[in-house]
C-alpha cells in the first residue's frame, strides 16, 4: 500500500510492501518473468508515491485488467500490462506485467505531478556549469577552488577534502589562505537542492615550488679600480621568494668558501685582478649576475674606485656594502656636516620617477664610525639632500628623482673616521599629478566638481590627499595648491 501523490511529504512518503519472495531475476527481466514480483510490487506502491494511480483508474483507463478484461497482444499472445496495472491477475500471472510505465502514466500523471510539486527530484533540475579546477600551487599561495551550478531550487554547497567534509567550507568559491603542504589533497564539492544532490568532478591540489621560483638580481656587482694593497668588496641582491644560495667565481672558476650575498678581498694584490661573477641557486633554478671587473693599481699615488666623484661606483636599487677609505680626498663638502671626511662615491640612476631613499640604518652600530650623506645632482654639483645621524650613529636621505637622471651620492665619516658600511637603495614610484583626478594633464574645475563630488567621505585614495579617512577642507586646498597643468 502506499498513499498517492506524497512524495515530498514529511511523515508519507513511502509505500509498504510485503508477501515479498526474497529475491529476483539478475539481471532483471523487463518483458514480463514469473520471479519479477518483489520488484514490480516496490515499484507499483512507490509509483502511487509519484503520482501514478492504477491504469484502470485514469480516464479513458489504460487497461481493464482489475475488471477481468484481459487483453490478449496478438503478437506476444501475453496481455500487455505495466507497473500500475492488475494484469498479473490474468491468466498467465507476472508474464502479464513489464517493468516500466505505462507512456500515458508518465506523460498524464508522474511528469505532470513532479512538474507542480516544489520537491519533486526531477525537475530540482541541478547542473554543474563549471567544474572545480586543478591546480599545481606555491606554498604560502592564496588559492581558491570554484563552482558555477544552476537549478529550479536554491542551492547550498559544501566543499570535501579527501571525501570528508570541510567545516565553514559552504559556498561557490572556496578559499585556501595561505596554501600549505597539510592542504594537498583531493577535493570535490557536494552541491545540494532541496531534495537531491550533485557531486562535482574529484580535483587535485598540489604543491611544486619549483613552477614559482623566481631569482631576479636587483643588485649587480660593481666593476672596480682599487689600489694595491686595500679591501675589495662585492654586493648582490636578488629578488626572490625561495631560499638561495651563492657562489662567487674569478674567471668562471667557483671561489672555495665565496658563498655569501658578500664577497671580500683584503689586501688585494696584482693576482687578485680579474673577472668576478656570482651564481645564486634557489631549489629549482640559477641566476647569474653581471661580471664585475676588478682592477689592480700598483702605482703608490692611486686614488681608488669610488674614492672621487668622477669615479664612483654605479649602484642600483638594493643593497650595496662597501668601506670608505683613508686615503680618499675631502672633495664636495656637505651642508649638514663639514666635518664629514674620507668620502666614497656612489652613481644611482633610479628606474622610476618619485621618491629615492639612501639609507645607512643597517650598517655596523661602530661608536668610531658615524656617517653622513649627501646627494648631489653632479660631481661638482648642486646637493639635493644631505643627513648626519638620523637614524642613531647613521644616516639616511630621501629625495626626489626622475627616472634615467644619474644623481652623486657621498658616503663620508664624522671626524675623519673611515669604515664599512651596507647602503640600502629604494625608489619609489610617485604619482606626478595627485590632483589631476580626471586624468587630463591639468588641476581644473573638474577636478574640483569631482572632490566636491566625494565631500565627506572616505574615498581610499584620492581625493583625500591627505589620507585622513575624509574628504574635506585640507584636501580642498591641496588641490588649489596644485592648480594649472601638471
Amino acid at each position: 500500500v502506499a498513499y498517492l501523490g506524497v512524495l515530498c511529504h514529511p511523515d508519507l512518503a513511502y509505500g509498504l510492501s510485503g508477501h515479498l519472495n526474497g529475491s529476483f531475476p539478475e539481471p532483471l527481466i523487463i518483458e514480463g518473468d514469473s520471479q519479477n514480483w518483489d520488484v514490480l510490487v516496490v515499484a507499483h506502491e512507490l509509483g502511487h508515491n509519484f503520482g501514478a494511480p492504477h491504469t484502470h483508474a485514469v480516464a479513458p483507463p489504460i487497461d481493464l485488467c482489475a475488471f477481468g478484461e484481459c487483453i490478449v497482444d496478438p503478437d506476444t499472445m501475453t496481455v500487455e500490462g505495466t507497473i500500475m496495472s492488475y494484469c498479473h491477475l490474468c491468466l498467465g500471472g507476472l508474464v502479464n506485467v513489464n517493468l516500466f510505465f505505462h507512456d500515458r502514466m508518465l506523460d498524464e500523471q508522474i511528469h505532470p505531478y513532479l512538474a507542480t510539486n516544489p520537491c519533486a527530484l526531477s525537475l530540482e533540475n541541478i547542473q554543474i556549469v563549471n567544474q572545480p579546477l586543478s591546480q599545481i600551487v606555491c606554498t604560502g599561495d592564496l588559492v581558491t577552488l570554484s563552482v558555477t551550478a544552476t537549478a529550479n531550487v536554491p542551492l547550498t554547497f559544501q566543499w570535501r577534502m579527501n571525501g570528508v567534509d570541510i567545516p565553514n567550507a559552504t559556498n561557490p568559491n572556496f578559499l585556501i589562505a595561505p596554501f600549505g603542504a597539510d592542504d594537498v589533497g583531493v577535493y570535490d564539492v557536494v552541491v545540494i537542492g532541496e531534495c537531491s544532490s550533485l557531486v562535482s568532478n574529484l580535483v587535485f591540489l598540489l604543491i611544486d615550488d619549483c613552477i614559482c621560483e623566481s631569482i631576479v638580481i636587483t643588485g649587480q656587482p660593481a666593476s672596480q679600480i682599487i689600489c694595491e694593497g686595500d679591501d675589495v668588496i662585492f654586493t648582490s641582491s636578488v629578488n626572490t621568494n625561495v631560499p638561495v644560495t651563492y657562489q662567487w667565481r674569478k674567471n668562471n672558476v667557483n671561489i672555495p668558501g665565496a658563498t655569501g650575498g658578500v664577497y671580500q678581498i683584503a689586501a688585494v694584490d696584482v693576482t687578485d685582478a680579474g673577472t668576478y661573477d656570482v651564481i645564486v641557486t634557489g631549489p629549482c633554478t640559477t641566476a647569474q649576475s653581471s661580471p664585475a671587473q676588478l682592477t689592480v693599481d700598483t702605482d703608490p699615488s692611486c686614488n681608488p674606485n669610488g674614492d672621487v666623484c668622477e669615479g664612483c661606483f654605479t649602484i642600483g636599487d638594493g643593497v650595496f656594502v662597501s668601506t670608505t677609505s683613508d686615503n680618499a680626498p675631502n672633495l664636495d663638502q656637505t651642508t649638514c656636516a663639514i666635518d664629514a671626511t674620507i668620502p666614497e662615491w656612489l652613481c644611482y640612476t633610479p628606474s622610476c620617477t618619485g621618491d629615492a631613499t639612501a639609507s645607512l640604518c643597517g650598517s655596523p652600530a661602530t661608536t668610531a664610525f658615524r656617517t653622513t650623506l649627501a646627494v648631489f645632482n653632479s660631481c661638482g654639483g648642486v646637493e639635493l639632500a644631505c643627513d648626519t645621524g638620523s637614524c642613531g650613529i647613521h644616516s639616511v636621505v630621501t629625495w626626489d628623482v626622475e627616472a634615467g637622471v644619474t644623481y652623486y651620492i657621498r658616503v663620508s665619516g664624522l671626524e675623519g673616521a673611515d669604515g664599512a658600511y651596507i647602503l640600502d637603495m629604494t625608489c619609489s614610484e610617485v604619482a606626478p599629478c595627485p590632483a589631476d583626478l580626471d586624468g587630463d594633464g591639468n588641476v581644473g574645475i573638474n577636478d574640483f566638481l569631482d572632490l566636491l563630488g566625494q565631500w565627506g567621505t572616505d574615498p581610499g585614495g584620492p581625493p583625500d590627499f591627505d589620507g585622513d579617512g575624509d574628504v574635506g577642507i585640507n584636501d580642498f586646498l591641496f588641490l588649489l595648491g596644485e592648480w594649472g597643468p601638471c
